[in-house]
């Protein structure tokens, strides 16, 4: 998990489990059934890793991540998250029993900002709010850590 100790951090507790098996979840969930009602999706783009994800596990990420988020959303009283306007890093590692875990990143895909090398470098901010949350996703298990906006100014 990456910690950038200089981001303020608001975290609400929110841990999803997803209790279907992943052959179950990757036959039945799509991003576009799941969490995604607008006409813009997010955009994933993986970070470099020696880990990767097959389809299906990809499948299942996008699956627990907008599980994640509804979560969230209904619990925070502010700085809710619509997915549809976010760019969405991840970068897959094992942990110590061999289980995948991918990290997420979350920016705004806002007009006027223009990142650069998306699949290469980690869009890090200090602040700027619910335009940017990040969290960790157990492929095997399906939890996920709380999601951690980032604070305001």
């Amino acid at each position: 998990m990456r910690i950038f100790a200089n981001v303020l951090s608001l975290t609400v507790a929110v841990s999803v489990v997803v209790t279907a098996p992943i052959q179950k979840l990757a036959a039945t969930h799509t991003v576009s059934n799941t969490c995604i009602n607008g006409k813009r999706k997010p955009d994933y783009y993986k970070l470099p890793s020696d880990a990767k994800l097959n389809s299906k596990e990809l499948v299942v990420m996008k699956a627990i991540l907008c599980k994640a988020i509804a979560d969230y959303n209904r619990q925070a009283d502010t700085q809710k998250i619509n997915l549809n306007e976010y760019g969405i890093q991840y970068e897959t590692s094992f942990d110590k029993e061999g289980r995948k875990i991918v990290w997420i990143n979350g920016f705004c895909k806002e007009a006027g900002l223009d990142y650069k090398n998306l699949n290469l470098q980690v869009v890090s901010v200090f602040d700027g709010g619910s335009c940017f949350f990040n969290t960790t996703i157990n492929i095997k298990s399906g939890k996920t850590t709380p999601i951690k906006v980032n604070g305001l100014a």
